[in-house]
C-alpha cells in the first residue's frame, strides 16, 4: 500500500519537473544556436548511407528548436533501402538520380523537392544517383513530433553497398 504522501510527493516532483523542461525550452529557443554551419556536421556512415546531421534531439542539443530531424545525405551509388511513414520532406542539393517508393521510380535533379508521401504501413524507399561522374546530395526535414504522432515505424531493409564494404550488420 502506497503512502498518499509520498504519492503527493512524486505528482510534486512531476510538476516541477514539467515546469523545468518548459523552462529548458525557452531558455533554448532564446539562447541556442540559430545557424548551423555546413562545416558544423558530423558525417557517418551508417546503414542508409553517408549522412549528416544537422538537427536531430539525439546529439545537437544547442539549437534554437527542438523536434526536428534535418540531415544531408551523400548518395554515392545507392542508399540502403528502408521503409518508415512518410512526411519526408527531401530538397535536392546537386546532381541527379531517382527515388524508388513502393516500387514506383521518381526522377529528381537538383533543386528539386521530393515529398515522402503518408501511407498505411509507411513507405519503403532507396535513392540512386544516375551519374557516376557528378556527385549527388540531398537534405531531408522531419518534424519528429508529428512522424511519431502518425505511429511511424522505422526498419531497414537493405543496407547501403559501402555498409556491406565495412562487413558490418
Amino acid at each position: 500500500m502506497s503512502n498518499p504522501r509520498d504519492e503527493a510527493a512524486k505528482d510534486s516532483d512531476f510538476y516541477e519537473g514539467t515546469l523545468r523542461v518548459f523552462e529548458e525550452e525557452r531558455t533554448r529557443a532564446a539562447e541556442g544556436r540559430v545557424v548551423i554551419r555546413d562545416n558544423d556536421v558530423e558525417w557517418r556512415q551508417v546503414r542508409q548511407g553517408h549522412v549528416g546531421y544537422y538537427l536531430h534531439d539525439s546529439f545537437v542539443t544547442d539549437s534554437a528548436v527542438t523536434g526536428w530531424r534535418v540531415f544531408s545525405q551523400k548518395i554515392e551509388s545507392m542508399s540502403g533501402k528502408h521503409r518508415h511513414q512518410g512526411s519526408t520532406v527531401i530538397y535536392v542539393r546537386r546532381g541527379h538520380g531517382r527515388t524508388v517508393v513502393n516500387g514506383k521510380t521518381f526522377h529528381w535533379k537538383a533543386g528539386d523537392v521530393v515529398m515522402l508521401p503518408i501511407l498505411p504501413g509507411g513507405v519503403e524507399h532507396q535513392h540512386f544517383r544516375d551519374d557516376d561522374s557528378e556527385p549527388c546530395e540531398w537534405v531531408a526535414l522531419v518534424y519528429g513530433p508529428f512522424h511519431r504522432a502518425l505511429g511511424s515505424m522505422f526498419g531497414q531493409v537493405e543496407a547501403s553497398p559501402r555498409w556491406e564494404e565495412r562487413g558490418e550488420r
